[in-house]
């Protein structure tokens, strides 16, 4: 069974309105065959006759005046809402916001989602980067604001707004003699064969800086490999891997051991944007981030 369309509905509004199939033919640059067929075919559909057809005029039929309330009604409705899609579709707005690889396990996508969820009519790009690529996006203008760790901010022309705190902590096997430690000081590892996740990120510079303060340059065992690689290379149990105590409370292997540092290296990681490109729409997303991270950390602790 076919179904009534708005062809068909705009066709029959046509004939009602200058009572002849052929201009409503005329109107729509078809002939008049088919402004018939299609009318026809609405009437077979609905098991009624819409027009009584006439040499001069064609003239509604009872049934053809009750059904125009219908089709005038529907159409209205039709109408408005492809004006709404179009306004909607001239409205939308756009953030493009890098972020750290590691971001997703701060919970951070789920603050996109949500904002996205609420303001339908934010696109929000995510675009996943290394520290320094990062930087060079924002001086670029290549992205509206990002995810980074506030060691790496630049100093001047940027506006930080803390979302999580965060710290560096030491991942051991279990059967590593280090295990048996709550806490200890970085430069007790000093003589550990350390992996690290990837030389091009920031958490590797940190690692750097840190183990330089300490006293020390790490001894890397093995560099650039995946978290699974990481996970099973530390169950052995005789290497060490310094991470941010987020990800590392993540791990999936119940056979690690996570040493914090007496030190406490604070590594938040911030939304930070260029104080002459804050606009109403990233003051908007500003807002939106602190506070669901906020609620977050609260239903937490």
């Amino acid at each position: 069974m076919s179904e009534v369309t708005f062809e068909q509905l705009e066709f029959f509004m046509l004939i009602e309105k200058y009572k002849s199939f052929s201009r409503a033919a005329e109107e729509n640059y078809l002939s008049q065959s088919t402004i018939s067929k299609k009318i026809k075919a609405l009437e077979k559909e609905l098991g009624v006759e819409l027009f009584i057809r006439a040499a001069r005029n064609t003239e509604l039929t009872d049934a053809g005046k009750e059904f125009s309330l219908f089709a005038h009604r529907v159409m209205n409705e039709y109408y408005m809402m492809k004006q709404t899609l179009k306004d909607f579709g001239k409205n939308r707005k756009k953030l493009v916001i890098c972020a750290i690889p590691i971001a997703p396990k701060f919970g951070l996508l789920k603050v996109i989602r949500a904002f996205c969820q609420y303001y339908t009519n934010v696109d929000v790009e995510l675009i996943e980067q290394n520290t320094d690529s990062i930087i060079r996006s924002l001086e670029q203008g290549n992205c509206d604001m990002a995810f980074i760790r506030r060691r790496y901010i630049p100093d001047r022309e940027y506006s930080a707004y803390p979302l999580l705190k965060d710290e560096l902590v030491l991942v051991v096997g279990k059967k590593h003699p280090l295990a048996k430690e709550r806490s200890i000081f970085l430069r007790d590892a000093r003589y550990e064969n350390f992996i690290f996740l990837g030389t091009n990120t920031g958490l590797y510079r940190i690692c750097m800086d840190e183990c330089k303060k300490a006293g020390f340059i790490p001894r890397a065992k093995e560099r650039n490999i995946r978290i699974e690689t990481l996970e099973e290379l530390l169950v052995e149990g005789d290497c060490a891997s310094l991470l941010m105590n987020s990800a590392a409370q993540r791990l999936s292997s119940d056979q690690l051991k996570i040493i914090s540092l007496k030190e406490h290296p604070q590594m938040d990681v911030c939304l930070v944007v260029k104080l002459k490109q804050l606009t109403d729409l990233k003051k908007t997303f500003i807002e939106f981030a602190t506070d669901y991270m906020l609620d977050e950390y609260n239903q937490d602790v």
